[in-house]
């Protein structure tokens, strides 16, 4: 095996990137936080064996789920970069085989991701010390979540080696991951129901890294011990089986092969996504009249009819809801929910799709060429906008509108008579951050899509900007604030006027229109300003959201003065 060569390779290239050692600080400092968001909440006189157990499952959480998800990160588009830059091919003219290959990287992520990991288990062992928790328990949770770092990467690495787009990798590894999470015990749980016998959900849900988390508490495993240990052993085999499938499918697929003849499923899936040649024609000619650019984006029907694919969901599960639960289905919670999917789907397309077109155009050279044209970068970047209006004001609308129907609806219940003031103000809070964020997401995503070689990487940094960030100043907002009031002695009854559902709507809102502002005057600024010097040279470094919100604040250096 000749697999040394490939991870001194990759070490060598992971060290020369900060997010290597941004991945370890940010894990242990995101579980610092939460600690320090428990103590806060807590008080000094909360019982520490109770909040032990608290914190030890929050914490254990919120780690399962990162370890779902941080492996396909780092795996999922390690191979298929490597094809879209040619060099993949040139390491098969040496003597590596495919699992050479593989195994060099896997062990070079696996490295970053279990260096995070080790990184935060000293906060994660912190409850150890407030009771409540025991040795065991810690072990075998530790267990499940090497586990599933490690079949997470497995995931990402097969799925790696069967595709060349990075966002088509990520999203093909997040449905396999989930199909196991989730998929394995719904089946079970409906397959149990329908055949009367419970041994059926244990036997079905044994792949599912939820299945091995549940099992590895103490209440779990006194009851079945032997489901803790065959669930992790399966998840285990399995994420060898996704590793010999990347090293048995990596050495085919590293090149794309021309097809002798093309099928009638090619011509019919061609013939969706473009459209008949009479329809092509046309819509070159619309949209090279409004915006050469635009056409550049938007030739693909599909993109347009994508988007329509989230409420065209909601809609069947309300039919298919409605029809087997009648009136009980219909109130205010049902309402609140889909128009928060429907919110969700949007945002987050937004996000993905801003980004898009010129991450892949600067990383193959096209937005560097179309500079050598008459094309100017303001007419660039309102092509692309228009391109994005394209795609998501038609859902955009609907979801308003949606909206403004359940705020009526909702204002038409009686069992929510007396609080029709603040339903509305939160229903007017929704719609208006619904509009200021796609705005926002639209204008940061660009120009994360110019700063970022990687696609995911570019939603990535829009989502947790404009998204995330409000998030996390709520819900600091929300545990600290009454651990600061207590400290400095103000009433409980001063306490209680202030802690309302009008603090928590403005914690909420206001935050989250503040980064609109200001990211979105930033990123504006950027994509006009920087424009040329981005496509031309190397990418910036990234910025920290904290040193964008100053520069919003700083005043322009001020002109040296001329020699007399």
């Amino acid at each position: 095996m000749m697999v040394l060569p490939i991870v001194i390779r990759e070490l060598r290239v992971a060290t020369r990137h900060k997010r290597t050692y941004q991945l370890r600080t940010w894990a242990a400092g995101a579980m610092v936080a939460i600690s320090g968001l428990f103590f806060l909440a807590a008080g000094p006189m909360a019982d520490p064996q109770r909040m032990g157990d608290a914190l030890f499952q929050t914490l254990n959480g919120g780690l399962w789920v990162w370890g779902l998800f941080v492996g396909l990160a780092l795996t999922a588009d390690c191979l298929s970069e490597e094809k879209r830059a040619g060099t993949l091919g040139l390491l098969f003219l040496t003597d590596l085989k495919g699992y050479d290959v593989v195994l060099g990287k896997l062990t070079t992520h696996a490295i970053k991701a279990f260096y995070s990991l080790i990184a935060v288990l000293p906060v994660l062992a912190l409850p150890l010390l407030l009771g409540g928790v025991s040795l065991n328990e810690f072990l075998r949770l530790t267990l499940v979540l090497v586990n599933t770092l490690f079949l997470s990467l497995s995931i990402g690495l097969g799925v790696s080696t069967l595709s060349r787009q990075a966002r088509k990798a990520l999203g093909v590894a997040v449905l396999v991951m989930l199909g196991f999470t989730a998929g394995a015990p719904v089946l079970g749980a409906w397959w149990s129901e329908k055949t009367h016998q419970p041994l059926i959900l244990e036997v079905v849900a044994l792949p599912s890294p939820g299945w091995a988390y549940y099992s590895a508490f103490d209440h779990a495993y006194r009851a079945r011990p032997v489901g803790f240990w065959a669930s992790n052993g399966v998840i285990h085999a399995l994420a060898w089986a996704w590793l010999g499938l990347a090293c048995r499918t990596v050495r085919n697929t590293w090149q794309d092969r021309p097809k002798a003849t093309v099928g009638p499923w090619i011509r019919l899936r061609q013939r969706w996504t473009l459209g008949r040649p009479k329809q092509r024609e046309r819509l070159r000619q619309t949209l090279l009249a409004v915006n050469p650019y635009l056409w550049r984006v938007e030739r693909q029907r599909w993109k347009s009819w994508v988007v329509w694919l989230g409420p065209v969901v909601v809609a069947l599960v309300w039919i298919v809801t409605t029809l087997k639960e009648g009136s009980n289905w219909i109130g205010p919670p049902a309402y609140f929910t889909t128009a928060i999917l429907l919110m969700i789907w949007i945002k987050l397309g937004i996000a993905v799709e801003a980004g898009q077109a010129f991450c892949e155009d600067r990383r193959s050279g096209t937005l560097a060429l179309l500079l050598t044209t008459p094309l100017t970068v303001r007419e660039i970047v309102r092509g692309q906008g228009l391109a994005l209006r394209r795609q998501f004001l038609g859902p955009l609308g609907m979801t308003l509108g949606v909206s403004f129907l359940f705020l009526l609806l909702t204002l038409a219940d009686h069992s929510v008579s007396d609080e029709h003031f603040g339903l509305t103000a939160l229903w007017v809070a929704l719609m208006v951050l619904l509009v200021a964020d796609s705005l926002a997401l639209a204008i940061l995503g660009m120009w994360m899509g110019l700063k970022h070689r990687n696609i995911n990487r570019a939603a990535g940094a829009t989502i947790s900007r404009l998204l995330v960030l409000p998030w996390m100043i709520y819900i600091l907002g929300i545990r600290a604030l009454p651990w600061a009031l207590y400290a400095t002695g103000i009433s409980s009854i001063l306490w209680a006027d202030l802690y309302s559902g009008w603090f928590f709507l403005g914690l909420w809102f206001f935050p989250g229109l503040l980064a609109d502002a200001l990211f979105g005057v930033w990123a504006w600024r950027k994509l006009h300003e920087e424009f040329r010097r981005a496509v031309g040279e190397p990418l910036p470094a990234a910025v920290p959201w904290w040193r964008v919100i100053a520069q919003q604040f700083r005043r322009p250096p001020s002109p040296p003065a001329s020699p007399q």
